[in-house]
């Protein structure tokens, strides 16, 4: 991505011929972050394991990721939900996690 970028910037500036040019192999997807619902957070402290991933579509009302409690083995892991269809655009790594800490973001497509 990097060297496309940096040839292309050449080519704009006229370092390189046109015929240099280097296409994006995929065309450019926009993407908003609205509201709250776009954004899950953690319920309780506990130990994040996230259910879906990076790029993911996700819908309504499906698992976002389940809560642990290491402390306290015999209790039932806590499972928060997306509440909006969306694309994950960012995931919190899995590990420990506080009440209140940002699990996911999502994004939807904005139309042009």
């Amino acid at each position: 991505m990097v060297e496309r970028g940096v040839n292309n910037l050449m080519v704009h500036l006229g370092i390189l011929p046109e015929i240099d040019r280097m296409p994006t192999p995929v065309p450019t997807r926009y993407l908003e972050v609205g509201g709250a619902d776009y954004y899950v957070y953690a319920p309780e402290n506990g130990l994040f394991e996230p259910l879906a991933e990076l790029g993911d579509m996700v819908r309504a009302g499906q698992p976002a990721a389940r809560m642990h409690f290491p402390e306290t083995p015999w209790a039932e892991p806590v499972v928060t939900h997306f509440r909006r269809d969306g694309f994950v655009l960012c995931k919190r790594m899995p590990g420990r996690s506080m009440r209140g800490d940002c699990l996911f973001h999502l994004g939807t497509d904005i139309a042009l």
